[in-house]
């Protein structure tokens, strides 16, 4: 799963300024629509920008924690320090879990989010 999310990460990479602009627009986006902006479909782009906030600071944080990743431990390491490298692979391994059980929230609130958006 690390290896994955790593492999990801990387072809990512590259996009990351994209991810920052996007995550900076939606930001000041949300604050003119809670601020400034006024009426009833205030909400709808509200919940727009709050969703593509959300996107851009997910996808900039998994590029930026997993890029690089613990190698796996080699044979000729002593053991305090095959040690020393499976416990930093298995604290990746947790955060990756973790993110990605914050990736699947923003997913499914996003997917509630178009849904009603789409009915009303």
């Amino acid at each position: 799963m690390l290896d994955w999310i790593q492999w990801l990460a990387r072809r990512l990479s590259p996009w990351r300024p994209a991810f920052w602009l996007l995550t900076a627009l939606a930001l000041g986006a949300s604050f003119y629509l809670l601020f400034a902006a006024d009426g009833a479909a205030q909400d709808r782009w509200l919940l727009l920008s709050s969703m593509l906030f959300a996107w851009g600071l997910s996808l900039e944080a998994m590029v930026l924690c997993f890029a690089e990743v613990p190698p796996r431990p080699s044979p000729e390491l002593g053991f305090l320090a095959r040690l020393a490298v499976r416990v930093k692979r298995w604290l990746a391994a947790l955060v990756a879990l973790l993110f990605l059980g914050l990736m699947g929230a923003v997913a499914w609130v996003s997917l509630r989010a178009l849904l009603m958006a789409l009915d009303s």
